[in-house]
């Protein structure tokens, strides 16, 4: 596939999704959860696997640095191959 199709069509993507208006909303509602949270004096909590735990870590820093909301992420790689293995 050409490069320049592929990006246009990946851009044009994003740009459908981040318009959508479900996403839009889901989006006001999850920054009124973390205000809450932060009011509240809680904690965020994130998980990832694979990938998606570099996110999750990077996340939770982003959350605790910039934002001052405590945050953690269960990204522990010796808990989570113990549990695997142990309980599958």
């Amino acid at each position: 596939m050409n490069e320049d199709i592929f990006l246009t069509d990946y851009f044009n993507e994003c740009k459908n999704f981040i318009s959508n208006q479900e996403v839009i909303q889901l989006c006001k509602d999850a920054k009124k959860m973390i205000l809450k949270t932060s009011e509240s004096e809680g904690k965020l909590m994130f998980a990832g696997n694979g990938a998606s735990a570099s996110v999750a870590n990077h996340a939770s820093l982003d959350f605790t640095k910039q934002a001052k909301i405590k945050s953690i992420n269960f990204n522990e790689s010796a808990l989570i191959t113990a549990f695997a293995n142990d309980y599958g």
